[in-house]
């Protein structure tokens, strides 16, 4: 299938940023698969990470320092590429009427964000706020929610606050374009809604951190990882959650159903931080988003998965009985009554 990657460099005027912090970044929107429905999957992954078009190498591609986001393990395919070749059945009867024959997996579009360049290396002043609206821009760019009538969002880590500023200033724009509208579903994976414990409060221990250059040595942009400090200091992430919860309430209440259903998983392994010498044996090792701060607005109970996505015991879609696979299936029978009672 063709593959087709929409790159952009935008510049990031005065108004977002101070003017001696204005740059230029760069965001890319990769196409896995166009699909034969009008649904698109799109991913976005998180502090950290990357996402590779299917002709590319991680290591040449994504920028230093951050990794493949959801391949599962080197020299095998990624998550997105698994999802946009897997012919297994989504729905059948239920969207009779709607859609011809059934519906697999593979008929939907598969999409995704590379953002990694703005994560990575020295970026001081460019909070989650400037990252959210900067990739929010290239996505209305790409024409993506142009060409699919429904879109399902799955983001991973700081992608899940990215995908919630995008909804809420879709929302506070009128949503005049649609693209809010078509979004019926959003899977939160590892979000760190409530913060995370791995980020100092702001005081003396976040000064000297700032000073010795830890974020310099994570390869973290600095004022993003100061966005995620856990507590009720954190004025953002206190009023993101807010805002978030009145937004999901006001849309289901408008159309009198369940939709955009959500989706929420946490980690439960821990991720290597820092390696012996020479060696991929880990030294340190800490589960950046504890369950007690990925606690969110879900339609539903948590699910746990294993270990964060770019490992090899994440349940990938050719796996059976998947989060993402019977996810999916709910969203798209839930979304038959979301149309119905709109009409």
């Amino acid at each position: 299938m063709s593959l087709r990657i929409y790159l952009a460099s935008l510049v990031i005027a005065a108004v977002a940023l101070p003017a001696s912090s204005a740059f230029a970044q760069s965001v890319r929107v990769i196409e896995w698969s166009h699909g034969k429905s009008t649904i698109a999957v799109l991913f976005i992954h998180g502090l950290g990470g990357c996402a590779v078009p299917s002709d590319q190498n991680a290591d040449a591609f994504c920028a230093n320092g951050t990794q493949d986001s959801f391949r599962i393990a080197k020299g095998k395919a990624s998550w997105p590429e698994i999802a946009a070749a897997d012919s297994n059945v989504i729905a059948r009867d239920a969207l009779r009427g709607l859609y011809p024959g059934v519906l697999h997996l593979n008929d939907l579009g598969t999409w995704g964000v590379d953002y990694s360049t703005l994560t990575a290396g020295t970026c001081p002043q460019f909070s989650i706020p400037n990252l959210a609206a900067t990739i929010r821009s290239q996505l209305e760019a790409s024409k993506l929610f142009e060409q699919y009538e429904q879109v399902i969002i799955v983001a991973h880590s700081l992608g899940g606050l990215i995908t919630k500023n995008m909804l809420l200033e879709w929302r506070n724009e009128g949503d005049d374009r649609g693209f809010l509208r078509r979004v019926i579903g959003v899977f939160l994976l590892g979000v760190p809604s409530q913060g995370s414990g791995m980020v100092p409060e702001p005081g003396a221990m976040n000064y000297i951190m700032d000073k010795v250059g830890l974020a310099r040595l994570v390869n973290v942009c600095r004022q993003q990882a100061k966005d995620l400090f856990a507590g009720n200091d954190n004025t953002y992430l206190q009023d993101l959650e807010q805002r978030w919860t009145k937004l999901l309430g006001s849309i289901r209440a408008k159309s009198r159903s369940q939709a955009p259903l959500v989706y929420c998983a946490r980690e439960t392994m821990e991720e290597p931080l820092v390696n012996a010498p020479f060696s991929n044996t880990p030294l340190v090792s800490k589960t950046i988003v504890d369950a007690i701060y990925a606690q969110t607005q879900c339609s539903d109970a948590q699910s746990a998965i294993g270990t964060y996505p770019n490992k090899e015991t994440w349940r990938s879609p050719e796996s059976r009985g998947n989060l993402f696979r019977d996810s999916c299936k709910c969203i798209f029978i839930f979304q038959i009554e979301y149309i119905i009672v709109r009409r």
